[in-house]
């Protein structure tokens, strides 16, 4: 007879020995309450405990899992929001505006009861920012993708105003509301994806946490925390949630330039409240609408023109004369354009074709040009893209020409960025290019050679004294300075998109300094581009150095200044890097992806889609002949399996520090050239 799968009481495991063994009370030989308890006590985390669950594809130990709860708990947050609510999994929750995403599943140990309390709690919280038009207006959410310090401290004022909300129009879950805080699974704090301890948070954030989480060691009254107490006592004693709406932003602005002055980064959010996804709800977060409509109102000087018009036509004033039109450029001058970088100077046109006067000229026009504000870069729609398909591993097969990525120019900053990094860097690059010059292969003359464009006169005197002596001399008189050609060149693709904002942005941008600076010692063919996505459709590769691209002052602009926005299509960034890479020459070709999070995108690219789509192209350029590595300065949470399921074993590199890459970096490099 099988173990019974409940907790039984102490008079059912009697009764269970009796009937599994046959025997009386009288034959047992002993009282069956003290002893049946006796034993079950023994028995009990053999034969009762909960059972481990571990998730197949991470093996990491959980609760509850949404499938288990997914049709109850779609129907009851249905019935208490009257919103048609579809559910997905991503971790953490968060929410497109049609679709509430919420964790596969919550943290271990498995507690049935309490796990379908928190699941509805989280559902609650996401259906409460929509209906309450938290993520409607667009230029609010515009201003918080940008911000990644704004966003954190609107959505822990708004979480007040929606747990609020539900408390008043459904007194009944009130209670539940009230204890999901006292969660200690539930409290986990987090910037992001990235957990962060609880102990030693700055005393400015702790005000923000009442109500959303306890920590019996965090002071009732922080002393620096009075602004950020007003804020959240502002919003509390509202006198109505529409009220209360209106004091979250305002109170948000605030405190931000508090926390500015203060010089302190993001307040992390408790893990069951979710996480705020602009980009998942913006189509297009790059277009500026007031630019875009500036032509209904007219700009300055086209009213200017159009009142000049209206007086003169009230006055009849004959019009200027008008200038003749300019003839259209031939193909020598639109090539001369194209050389010098814009129309040649009256000046520079007049000097000769070459001569020291042509050279310091155009370098005077060169200094002229480096002086004015950088261009903008070309949207990504003027290139055209390209087009690339997508692996959708639940029907098996792919999605044709489903994703589409454009190539711009990524924008160029001050050239002080770059060199800033270098300055305070400069211990960590002097070791890197120590560590990188002994990978490079000797360049050295080889004598001793019967035919080379020189003679080796060593040889060739010990040849003229054997024919002085009468003997036969060697025609080994000739040397050769060797170089031994490198078939190799290397890519680097750098994750720029809204997960990185903050600390990881300006960790990937010293990172990629110091690989850069690397590089440029090592003398290998080498590329940088930056990559984001906005929608499957308009996917963005920023050219930050091209394969063809010296380290002039427009590429140092460009590596000195990395701006983060949007998600990450990776299956795109990785397959377009594939296409670039097949053009070149070399024979071995390595692609190294420097990011900090996993693949990830509207609609369905979360969780395993994104994940198997991404290895799918890996496994692709794989075929094709293409390495690829990935550096990985995300700040570990135990749950790295997908980085081996994407790239592989031995294939990845992480790093919970920048200070580290001069010490692990050349370590890498130095499988990739032998």
């Amino acid at each position: 007879m099988g173990a019974p799968t409940w907790p039984p009481t102490p008079e059912e495991a009697h009764r269970l020995t009796m009937e599994e063994y046959g025997l009386s009370e009288a034959e047992l030989g002993f009282a069956p309450a003290e002893d049946a308890e006796a034993e079950r006590a023994l028995l009990s985390a053999l034969l009762f405990a909960r059972p481990v669950r571990v998730l197949s594809h991470s093996g990491k130990q959980v609760g509850t899992t949404l499938a288990e709860l997914q049709r109850r708990l779609g129907a009851w947050l249905r019935l208490v929001s009257g919103f048609d609510v579809k559910l997905a999994a991503s971790d953490p929750p968060a929410t497109d505006g049609t679709t509430l995403y919420l964790p596969i599943a919550v943290p271990a140990p498995a507690e049935p009861e309490l796990d379908e309390r928190l699941y509805r709690a989280m559902g609650l919280m996401q259906l409460g920012l929509l209906q309450l038009g938290f993520l409607e207006r667009r230029e609010v959410l515009a201003e918080i993708y940008r911000d990644w310090v704004l966003r954190s401290i609107y959505h822990l004022l708004a979480a007040r105003v929606v747990l609020r909300h539900w408390s008043t129009r459904y007194p009944g879950i009130a209670k539940d509301l009230l204890k999901i805080p006292l969660v200690e699974k539930a409290g986990e704090l987090r910037v992001n994806v990235t957990p962060v301890p609880r102990d030693g948070l700055p005393e400015v954030f702790i005000p923000f946490y009442s109500g959303l989480t306890v920590n019996l060691n965090w002071p009732k009254q922080p002393p620096g925390g009075a602004e950020t107490a007003a804020a959240v006592a502002a919003v509390d004693n509202a006198p109505s949630i529409e009220a209360a709406k209106l004091v979250v932003l305002g109170r948000a602005r605030s405190l931000r330039q508090t926390f500015a002055r203060l010089r302190v980064g993001a307040p992390p959010i408790p893990w069951w409240i979710g996480v705020i996804r602009p980009e998942w709800i913006l189509a297009d977060l790059s277009r500026d609408v007031a630019y875009e409509t500036a032509w209904m109102k007219g700009t300055s000087r086209t009213m200017e023109l159009l009142n000049e018009a209206m007086a003169r036509n009230a006055k009849k004033i004959p019009l200027p004369p008008q200038p003749s039109p300019e003839r259209p450029k031939g193909l020598r001058e639109r090539l001369k354009d194209r050389l010098l970088g814009g129309p040649p100077s009256p000046d520079l046109a007049k000097m000769p074709a070459y001569g020291p006067a042509r050279d310091e000229a155009q370098a005077k026009a060169a200094a002229a040009a480096a002086d004015q504000p950088p261009a903008s870069p070309a949207r990504p729609e003027d290139d055209g893209g390209a087009a690339y398909d997508e692996w959708d591993h639940q029907a098996g097969v792919y999605k044709v020409n489903h994703t589409r990525v454009f190539t711009p120019e990524a924008p160029a900053g001050a050239l002080s960025s770059y060199q800033k990094v270098v300055t305070a860097n400069a211990q960590a690059i002097a070791r890197i290019r120590r560590r990188f010059e002994a990978l490079r292969v000797e360049e050295r003359w080889q004598g001793g050679l019967q035919d080379g464009p020189e003679i080796d006169l060593d040889r060739a005197l010990i040849a003229y004294a054997d024919l002085v002596a009468g003997q036969q001399p060697r025609e080994d008189y000739y040397r050769r300075f060797v170089r031994q050609r490198r078939d190799l060149c290397v890519m680097t693709l750098v994750d720029l998109t809204g997960s990185t904002q903050g600390q990881v942005l300006h960790m990937e941008q010293e990172a990629l300094i110091l690989f850069a600076e690397g590089l440029r010692v090592l003398g290998l063919p080498h590329s940088f581009y930056g990559f984001n996505s906005e929608a499957p459709d308009r996917c963005n590769l920023w050219r930050l150095k091209g394969f063809e691209d010296g380290y002039d002052e427009r590429t140092l602009r460009r590596l000195g200044s990395l701006r983060a926005g949007g998600a990450t299509r990776m299956g795109a960034f990785l397959r377009h890097a594939g296409s670039i890479l097949a053009r070149r020459p070399e024979g071995r070709r390595v692609l190294i992806l420097l990011s900090d999070g996993k693949p990830e995108d509207r609609g369905e690219y979360r969780g395993r889609y994104g994940v198997l789509d991404a290895a799918m192209a890996v496994r692709e350029l794989a075929r094709d002949n293409v390495q690829v590595h990935t550096i990985s300065l995300r700040r570990s949470d135990g749950d790295d399996a997908w980085l081996g399921e994407i790239f592989g074993p031995g294939r990845t590199l992480s790093l919970q520090s920048v200070d580290l890459l001069p010490e692990r970096l050349p370590e890498l490099f130095r499988g990739l050239i032998k």
